[in-house]
């Protein structure tokens, strides 16, 4: 039948096929844009890039493409500004926010260095390297759960030097909560 298409990938020919087998072999991935196509038996072989309907046209794939590049951008630069926005404070907003709360978030991290003291020669545990990292760890629990920041934060420390000797090193715990909330 006239109806029937053929297509040949790699010298093997296969048909006959409806014309909706043909579009199925092409979104599935079976034939491409240079593969040979006829339809009919007898018909003249061309690339399936010219079979009107086939793929999607090429100006109008590179122009969605484009589309959603800048969408992307877009998303990522909002992302990135929410991220900076994020606020993680030990009191509550003022009055004239509204919020929701989220969840309870807990967090705890550390820094070590040599005995002696901060302020001793050498490496010492830093309390504000350890403080940075849990409350970056704060913010990103609750970024992750779709917070706009971490409010009524607690922290807690505990100092406490670990092995002996010219091994010993002191180390800071810091131990934090607050409340995940999105502001509406």
């Amino acid at each position: 039948m006239s109806n029937d298409w053929y297509y040949q990938v790699m010298g093997e020919i296969t048909g006959p096929i409806t014309q909706e087998q043909l579009v199925s072999a092409a979104s599935e991935g079976h034939i491409d844009r240079d593969t040979s196509v006829r339809k009919g038996e007898d018909g003249a072989w061309k690339m399936a890039n010219d079979v009107r309907g086939l793929f999607p046209d090429l100006a109008e794939t590179y122009e969605a493409m484009g589309r959603n590049k800048l969408a992307m951008r877009d998303a990522e630069e909002r992302d990135r500004k929410r991220w900076e926005d994020m606020t993680v404070s030990t009191c509550a907003p003022p009055a004239k926010y509204d919020f929701k709360i989220i969840d309870t978030v807990f967090a705890v991290d550390g820094d070590s260095g040599k005995a002696g003291g901060f302020f001793s020669y050498g490496k010492s545990a830093d309390p504000n390297a350890a403080f940075d990292k849990v409350k970056e760890q704060l913010r990103s629990t609750a970024y992750k759960l779709g917070g706009d920041g971490v409010i009524n934060c607690q922290f807690e420390y505990r100092i406490a030097v670990t092995s002996t000797g010219n091994n010993a090193r002191q180390a800071i715990e810091i131990f934090a909560n607050g409340t995940a909330v999105k502001f509406v």
